[in-house]
Protein backbone atom coordinates (compact mmCIF):
# COMPACT_ATOMS: atom_id res chain seq x y z
CA UNK A 1 0.00 0.00 0.00
CA UNK A 2 1.80 3.54 -1.06
CA UNK A 3 2.11 5.96 1.72
CA UNK A 4 1.03 9.48 0.85
CA UNK A 5 3.18 11.77 2.87
CA UNK A 6 1.43 13.74 5.68
CA UNK A 7 1.07 17.68 5.12
CA UNK A 8 4.34 19.08 7.06
CA UNK A 9 6.37 16.82 4.59
CA UNK A 10 4.40 18.11 1.46
CA UNK A 11 5.02 21.78 2.73
CA UNK A 12 8.72 21.44 3.18
CA UNK A 13 8.72 21.31 -0.66
CA UNK A 14 7.20 24.56 -1.08
CA UNK A 15 9.56 26.99 -2.28
CA UNK A 16 12.81 25.29 -1.19
CA UNK A 17 14.73 28.09 -2.51
CA UNK A 18 15.47 29.91 -5.18
CA UNK A 19 18.14 29.30 -7.36
CA UNK A 20 20.90 31.84 -7.71
CA UNK A 21 19.42 32.45 -11.36
CA UNK A 22 15.50 33.07 -10.39
CA UNK A 23 17.00 35.83 -8.00
CA UNK A 24 18.63 37.65 -10.72
CA UNK A 25 15.51 38.18 -12.90
CA UNK A 26 14.02 41.50 -14.05
CA UNK A 27 11.28 43.21 -11.37
CA UNK A 28 8.73 41.82 -13.92
CA UNK A 29 10.13 38.33 -14.52
CA UNK A 30 10.47 38.51 -10.61
CA UNK A 31 6.93 38.90 -10.28
CA UNK A 32 5.33 37.13 -12.57
CA UNK A 33 8.01 34.45 -10.90
CA UNK A 34 6.25 34.94 -7.43
CA UNK A 35 2.55 34.37 -9.01
CA UNK A 36 3.90 30.87 -10.41
CA UNK A 37 5.15 30.28 -6.60
CA UNK A 38 1.77 31.62 -4.88
CA UNK A 39 -0.17 29.34 -7.70
CA UNK A 40 1.85 26.17 -6.83
CA UNK A 41 1.60 26.79 -3.51
CA UNK A 42 -2.07 26.86 -4.03
CA UNK A 43 -2.17 23.29 -6.13
CA UNK A 44 0.10 21.41 -3.29
CA UNK A 45 -2.05 22.84 -0.69
CA UNK A 46 -5.41 21.26 -2.80
CA UNK A 47 -3.61 18.16 -3.45
CA UNK A 48 -3.12 17.68 0.19
CA UNK A 49 -6.49 18.34 0.93
CA UNK A 50 -7.68 15.76 -1.57
CA UNK A 51 -5.41 13.03 -0.72
CA UNK A 52 -5.39 9.70 1.30
CA UNK A 53 -4.08 9.96 5.02
CA UNK A 54 -0.83 8.65 5.73
CA UNK A 55 -1.92 6.69 8.92
CA UNK A 56 -5.23 5.76 10.37
CA UNK A 57 -5.59 8.86 12.21
CA UNK A 58 -8.86 10.54 11.93
CA UNK A 59 -10.14 12.16 9.31
CA UNK A 60 -13.22 14.96 8.84
CA UNK A 61 -15.38 16.19 6.21
CA UNK A 62 -15.29 20.19 5.03
CA UNK A 63 -18.65 20.46 6.90
CA UNK A 64 -18.06 18.57 9.56
CA UNK A 65 -14.61 21.02 10.10
CA UNK A 66 -16.85 23.89 9.05
CA UNK A 67 -19.50 22.96 11.93
CA UNK A 68 -16.56 22.31 14.55
CA UNK A 69 -14.92 25.33 14.08
CA UNK A 70 -18.20 27.54 14.08
CA UNK A 71 -19.38 26.13 17.32
CA UNK A 72 -15.68 26.51 18.50
CA UNK A 73 -15.41 22.48 19.35
CA UNK A 74 -12.57 21.76 17.50
CA UNK A 75 -10.92 18.59 16.59
CA UNK A 76 -8.40 17.23 19.09
CA UNK A 77 -4.85 17.44 17.95
CA UNK A 78 -2.36 14.77 17.80
CA UNK A 79 1.50 16.09 18.20
CA UNK A 80 2.93 18.52 15.73
CA UNK A 81 5.17 18.55 12.88
CA UNK A 82 7.36 22.14 12.14
CA UNK A 83 8.63 23.03 9.12
CA UNK A 84 10.39 26.88 8.18
CA UNK A 85 11.44 28.50 4.94
CA UNK A 86 13.13 31.54 4.52
CA UNK A 87 11.38 34.31 2.66
CA UNK A 88 10.70 38.13 2.96
CA UNK A 89 7.60 39.00 5.02
CA UNK A 90 5.84 40.60 1.76
CA UNK A 91 5.89 37.31 -0.25
CA UNK A 92 5.14 35.29 3.07
CA UNK A 93 2.25 37.08 3.33
CA UNK A 94 1.51 36.53 -0.17
CA UNK A 95 1.57 32.88 -0.20
CA UNK A 96 0.28 32.24 2.81
CA UNK A 97 -3.18 34.27 1.69
CA UNK A 98 -2.73 32.78 -2.10
CA UNK A 99 -3.02 29.27 0.29
CA UNK A 100 -6.15 30.29 2.29
CA UNK A 101 -7.85 31.97 -0.62
CA UNK A 102 -7.45 28.30 -2.74
CA UNK A 103 -8.85 26.16 0.55
CA UNK A 104 -11.28 28.79 1.81
CA UNK A 105 -14.01 27.81 -0.60
CA UNK A 106 -13.57 24.17 1.04
CA UNK A 107 -12.36 24.42 4.67
CA UNK A 108 -12.51 26.85 7.40
CA UNK A 109 -9.66 29.16 8.05
CA UNK A 110 -9.17 31.69 11.14
CA UNK A 111 -6.96 34.54 11.02
CA UNK A 112 -5.50 34.48 14.38
CA UNK A 113 -2.53 37.26 14.09
CA UNK A 114 -1.97 39.98 11.46
CA UNK A 115 -0.23 42.79 12.70
CA UNK A 116 3.33 44.43 10.61
CA UNK A 117 5.33 42.18 12.29
CA UNK A 118 3.93 38.57 11.97
CA UNK A 119 1.05 37.07 10.46
CA UNK A 120 -0.88 33.63 11.75
CA UNK A 121 -3.18 31.96 9.65
CA UNK A 122 -4.76 28.09 10.51
CA UNK A 123 -6.65 26.15 8.32
CA UNK A 124 -8.29 22.75 9.26
CA UNK A 125 -7.72 20.03 6.39
CA UNK A 126 -9.39 16.69 6.29
CA UNK A 127 -6.67 15.17 8.33
CA UNK A 128 -4.83 17.61 9.64
CA UNK A 129 -4.67 21.34 11.55
CA UNK A 130 -2.05 23.70 10.11
CA UNK A 131 -0.89 26.67 11.31
CA UNK A 132 0.94 29.24 8.66
CA UNK A 133 2.78 31.71 10.65
CA UNK A 134 5.10 34.70 8.90
CA UNK A 135 7.69 36.70 10.35
CA UNK A 136 9.23 39.56 9.52
CA UNK A 137 11.30 39.92 12.13
CA UNK A 138 13.08 35.71 11.28
CA UNK A 139 12.41 36.23 7.66
CA UNK A 140 10.61 32.80 8.18
CA UNK A 141 7.36 31.66 6.84
CA UNK A 142 6.38 28.66 10.04
CA UNK A 143 4.03 25.85 8.64
CA UNK A 144 3.16 23.61 11.55
CA UNK A 145 0.68 20.34 11.12
CA UNK A 146 -1.17 18.38 13.47
CA UNK A 147 -2.95 15.41 12.71
CA UNK A 148 -6.25 14.85 14.19
CA UNK A 149 -6.43 12.11 17.01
Amino acid sequence: MRMAPNNAQQFATIGAGRSLRARRYAPKEETHMKHIHSISIAVIVMALIHAAPASAQKTYTPAQLRSMVQSGNYPEQGSPSTQTKSTDYASCIAQVESVVASVRPNYPSQTVVSTNLMRMEKIWTNDAAMTLTCSAADKKLVITSAPYL
